[in-house]
């Protein structure tokens, strides 16, 4: 999901996406089409792959891209992927990911699944203020959000989220459900 720090819709972001999406701003050539009222939206960029305001270390570029279907007014799916060059010319990078949005009746669902392998930016930091964690070689992670909109306009919210850090290691997984309300 591209969603900015100020607009989440719980206080932090989740940790698959702090950790992997990592660097969320990065400097580059981006190409994209469609709104938020179109059934097909995509972006296709070609990036340093380092983050923002970051001397590139290497000639290699990054390349992203992501696409979103809306087949009903109030469900929208994505994908997303991930190859690059993060910190050497010699390690690359492998990401995928899956997405789904759904906005009806005053519910709103919106859940991720992020898959990484390979390299990482150590330097880059996590979004929206977060400290990077050690990754292993593979790594994945998923969350699910949902919310409720009351005539009062307070909207209640839960999120569960988990995260693996290093698939080659057991009971390393983080787990987490919030709850609060907007």
């Amino acid at each position: 999901m591209n969603t900015a720090c100020s607009g989440l819709f719980t206080i932090e972001r989740a940790i698959v996406s702090d950790q992997i999406v990592s660097p969320q701003r990065d400097m580059g050539l981006m190409v994209l089409g469609g709104d938020a009222e179109t059934k097909l939206n995509y972006a296709v960029a070609v990036m340093n792959g380092r983050g923002l305001g970051v001397k590139d270390n290497n000639v290699e570029k990054d390349f992203l891209g992501r696409i979103t279907y809306k087949p009903l007014d109030f469900l929208r799916v994505g994908a997303s992927f991930r190859y690059g060059w993060p910190n050497v010319s010699d390690k690359t990078r492998t990401s995928f990911a899956g997405e789904l949005q759904f906005d009806y009746n005053n519910i709103f669902v919106q859940a991720e699944y992020i898959y990484d392998e390979g390299d990482y930016n150590r330097s880059a930091g996590g979004g929206c203020g977060s400290s990077p964690m050690t990754l292993g070689e593979k790594r994945d992670g998923f969350y699910a959000m949902a919310g409720y909109t009351t005539p009062w306009a307070l909207q209640p919210m839960v999120k569960f989220e988990m995260f693996d850090p290093d698939k080659d290691l057991d009971e390393d997984h983080y787990m987490v459900t919030s709850f609060g309300a907007n």
